[in-house]
C-alpha cells in the first residue's frame, strides 16, 4: 500500500501479462523501483502473478493479480481495478496488453489516463507459426484502438516510425523514450564474481550473444559467421537464453563441427559479468524494437557486433560509429565483422552517448506522462 509520504502523488499503475524475463518486463521492474523512490504509489498489475523477475519489485509496490490465463480474458478484473483504485494513469508493456488497456479505459469512462508502450516495430512476425493468425488480427485490433490511446509511447524512433508507417498513426502523436537499461543495479550485478571459467584471464576470446532461442534472434546466422571466424581464429561462442529452438542450434553446431567450441547454458539470471568480459558481443536479430543487451554490451565497454535491423541497433551504435553494423542474415559479413572486433582495442564509449538509456533520464521522460 502507498505509504504516507506517497500520498500526495498520484497513482501510477503499470500493466503487463507477467513478469517473464524479456525486456519490456524487466524495463516495468526498473521504471516501478524508480517511481517509488521518487515518491509515487505504484501498482503493477499482471493478469498473472508470475515470473522470473517477480521477486525484484520493491515492496513498496502494490501488486494486483488479475487472475487470468489469457490477457483478453483479463478485461473485466482490469474494468474492475480501474473503477475501485482510479489510479491516475495506466501504462501497458506489450500490443496485446495496450488494446485490453485501451478497452478498459472506455468501458470504464476515461477515469484513467491510458498510455501504451509500443516495444516492437510493425508489422510483426510470429515467432511461433501456431500463432501467424493472432499476428494477422492483431493489426486490425490495434489500428482500431491504439488512436483511443491518450499517449502513446514507442522505445525507438524506428519502432515509431513502423507505427505510423503499419497503423496509420500520426508521427507527431508518438513519443519516443529509450528503455531504462542503465540502472546502479546492473552496474552492481556486472561486477558480480564470475560465472564461468571460459572467462578466465588467459582463455581465448569468447563471441557473446544474448536473448530468447526464438527465430527474431536469428541465432543460426550467429552460429554459421562463428564458424567461419572460427576456422581461422581461435574463439568460442557462447549463447546465453532458453528457448523453443534450443534442440535446432544444437544440431546446427554439430554440423558446422563447432559443438566443442559453442555452449549453450540457458537463461542466466545475471549474465552480466560474463557478458563484461566477453571478446566480442553480437546482436543478430532479424527485427528488435530496441536491443537492451546490446545497450549493456556497450555499456559495459564490450566490442559490438549488430545487425542493422528497422529498429534499435543503429540509432545505439549511432550509425555505425560505437560497433559495427552488418545486414540482417548475412553470414560472410557477421564474420569479417566478428573478426575485425576480436582484433580492436577496447574504448570507452562516451558518457553522454549513454545518457539516454539512464534510469534517470528515462523516468523523467515518463514523469512527464504519466504524471
Amino acid at each position: 500500500m502507498a505509504t504516507a509520504s506517497q500520498t500526495h502523488k498520484p497513482l501510477i499503475a503499470l500493466f503487463s501479462q507477467n513478469l517473464e524475463g524479456g525486456g519490456a518486463e524487466r524495463d516495468l521492474v526498473n521504471l516501478a523501483r524508480s517511481f517509488c523512490e521518487r515518491g509515487f504509489p505504484v501498482d503493477v498489475v499482471l493478469t498473472s502473478a508470475s515470473g522470473v523477475l517477480f521477486s525484484e519489485l520493491p515492496s513498496a509496490v502494490r501488486v494486483v493479480d488479475l487472475q487470468s490465463t489469457r490477457m483478453v480474458l483479463s478485461l473485466p478484473a482490469l474494468c474492475k481495478y480501474l473503477f475501485r483504485q482510479r489510479p491516475h494513469s495506466l501504462l501497458a508493456f506489450s500490443d496485446h496488453s495496450n488494446i485490453v488497456a485501451i478497452w478498459a479505459g472506455r468501458i470504464t469512462g476515461r477515469r484513467t489516463k491510458i498510455v501504451i508502450g509500443v516495444h516492437q516495430t510493425w508489422p510483426m512476425a510470429a515467432d511461433n507459426p501456431r500463432d501467424n493468425w493472432k499476428m494477422r488480427l492483431l493489426p486490425w485490433f490495434a489500428r482500431r484502438a491504439y488512436k483511443h490511446a491518450d499517449a502513446i509511447v514507442a522505445v525507438s524512433n524506428g519502432a515509431a516510425d513502423s507505427l505510423t508507417r503499419t497503423l496509420g498513426i500520426e508521427r507527431g502523436r508518438i513519443s519516443v523514450i529509450y528503455n531504462p537499461v542503465i540502472t546502479p543495479e546492473f552496474l552492481k550485478r556486472s561486477s558480480e564474481p564470475l560465472a564461468h571459467p571460459w572467462f578466465n584471464a588467459g582463455e581465448v576470446p569468447v563471441v557473446v550473444g544474448i536473448g530468447s532461442l526464438n527465430p527474431r534472434k536469428d541465432f543460426p546466422t550467429l552460429l554459421r559467421a562463428f564458424a567461419k571466424v572460427r576456422s581461422f581464429m581461435r574463439c568460442r561462442l557462447m549463447i546465453m537464453g532458453e528457448g523453443a529452438r534450443r534442440e535446432e542450434l544444437e544440431h546446427l553446431a554439430d554440423e558446422l563441427g563447432i559443438r566443442q567450441d559453442v555452449l549453450l547454458p540457458g537463461f542466466i539470471a545475471n549474465p552480466f559479468p560474463n557478458l563484461k568480459r566477453a571478446g566480442v558481443f553480437v546482436l543478430s536479430s532479424s527485427r528488435e524494437g530496441l536491443g537492451n543487451v546490446l545497450i549493456e554490451a556497450l555499456a559495459l565497454g564490450v566490442p559490438c557486433v549488430a545487425t542493422n535491423c528497422e529498429s534499435g541497433p543503429s540509432e545505439i551504435l549511432a550509425g555505425g560509429r560505437y560497433g559495427l553494423l552488418t545486414p540482417v542474415g548475412d553470414v560472410d559479413s557477421m564474420a569479417a565483422a566478428i573478426a575485425a572486433a576480436l582484433k580492436r582495442t577496447r574504448t570507452a564509449v562516451p558518457e553522454t552517448a549513454m545518457q539516454p538509456f539512464t534510469l534517470a533520464t528515462v523516468t523523467d521522460a515518463y514523469e512527464r506522462i504519466l504524471a
